[in-house]
């Protein structure tokens, strides 16, 4: 997930670009993108909550 999230949203890389520099389906790439962002909220609200 994390070498999604590098890809996409640090080299801002289309999601066709990352899938064949991972060697994965698109699908696969949209998939993990929206995990690894889920995971990041679910700790930043952690992080800070009262």
């Amino acid at each position: 997930m994390r070498r999604v999230v590098e890809l996409v949203y640090f080299q801002g890389l289309l999601y066709r670009e990352a899938a064949e520099i991972l060697s994965v389906p698109v699908g696969t790439v949209k998939s993990r993108l929206h995990t690894a962002i889920f995971q990041l909220n679910q700790a930043w609200h952690s992080a800070f909550s009262d």
